[in-house]
């Protein structure tokens, strides 16, 4: 829609015209190499908040407070103003700023990202009891997939007639299973410990 450009262009430049008017020069802007490195640090963040959202599972809705801290006080800054960014697309309701000095709480979630590191009170995402007990049937779970997958592997008949892609496949089910099952079991140790304090 041409004309409404036009029109726009012709309110804010009076007497002139958008169509007559010379392209912008890119020399004549130069990078802003602070509100890059603070850009990609608040990305890397909001990343870094989801993921940990996505292993505790814990419901987009939910908010929580976050603590945050960088040895860089020009970044701090950017990221303590882009804390209404944040809040909406990490599902963060307050952050804290922390001296870089200062050690985190034992019993907070911490996150590293590009330029600093975010603290989360794992007490405040989840309720420790009920999420040890979902944690200890998915463990189950996939102890149970890698005992089977480990019979599979050991079965003779399977190794030498199904397709060499198909064994592999399996190889790689097993592998990642093994995998996942590590970190539920770290998860698991970390919510005896919180259980005990």
């Amino acid at each position: 829609m041409p004309f409404v450009t036009e029109r726009i262009y012709g309110i804010l430049h009076e007497d002139e015209l958008l169509i007559s008017s010379l392209w912008p020069d890119a020399d004549n802007y130069t990078d802003d190499l602070d509100a890059v490195n603070a850009v990609t640090s608040m990305i890397d963040a909001i990343r870094a908040v989801r993921n940990v959202r996505a292993e505790y599972k814990i419901a987009p809705q939910r908010r929580f407070a976050a603590k945050m801290k960088t040895h860089e006080t020009n970044l701090a800054s950017r990221l303590a103003d882009a804390e209404q960014t944040l809040s909406r697309l990490a599902g963060i309701s307050g952050l804290t700023l922390f001296p870089a000095d200062e050690p985190f709480p034992d019993e907070d979630i911490s996150i590293v990202f590009q330029g600093g590191e975010i603290a989360i009170a794992l007490r405040e995402l989840i309720d420790v009891v009920s999420e040890a007990e979902r944690l200890d049937k998915e463990a189950q779970l996939l102890r149970d997939e890698i005992a089977r997958a480990t019979a599979m592997l050991a079965n003779p008949q399977f190794t030498e007639k199904a397709p060499q892609r198909v064994v592999d496949q399996q190889r790689e089910k097993q592998s990642q299973y093994e995998i996942q099952l590590t970190k539920i079991e770290e998860q698991i140790s970390r919510l005896e410990e919180l259980q005990q304090s």
